[in-house]
């Protein structure tokens, strides 16, 4: 599993093929121009399956075999701006995090890996912390040597940002 989320840190297409396309379309979006540090730090419990299911896809006789894992471990993960400003997390305080990955492998083929497919977040988990976004409110034109009276200056209300579609 480290190496699966080191994945979605990177962004390269190296080791790309141990994630089914949907993981690596949430993995991806939102993130372009941030950066993420994520390390695995312990693993607090052994990973226990905690369900496993093999549903015909398409047609008869095309099997994939579903696990669902518990995975209760220790992991540090900080998210930057394209400015390098933390917008998220921390790399020195590592938290718990109980999570459920659902791992995928195509049965007909002997030679199938299994590919992380999704994670399942239940409703009882707490709610993520909103990011805070920054923005920057501009100021009055400063000719050079001018100094800025913060005093006698009303700042403007900034406009509407629309952050995504």
């Amino acid at each position: 599993t480290c190496c699966v989320w080191s994945l979605g840190c990177s962004f390269s297409l190296d080791g790309i093929s141990s994630l089914s396309v949907h993981p690596v379309q949430e993995m991806v979006r939102g993130n372009r121009y941030k950066t993420l540090r994520w390390h695995f730090v312990e693993s607090l419990e052994p990973p226990k399956v905690v369900h496993a299911r093999c549903p015909d896809m398409v047609s008869k006789g095309n099997l994939y075999g579903q696990v669902t894992v518990r995975m209760h471990s220790r992991q540090t993960l900080a998210v930057y701006d394209r400015f390098g400003r933390l917008m998220m997390g921390s790399e020195e305080e590592p938290r718990d995090v109980l999570e459920y990955l659902v791992l995928e492998r195509h049965l007909v083929n002997p030679y199938g890996m299994w590919r992380l497919h999704g994670k399942i977040v239940p409703a009882w988990a707490p709610v993520k912390e909103p990011i805070v976004k920054t923005v920057m409110i501009p100021g009055p034109e400063l000719k050079p040597g001018e100094e800025f009276e913060g005093l006698n200056y009303e700042v403007p209300k900034p406009k509407a940002v629309q952050w995504h579609k």
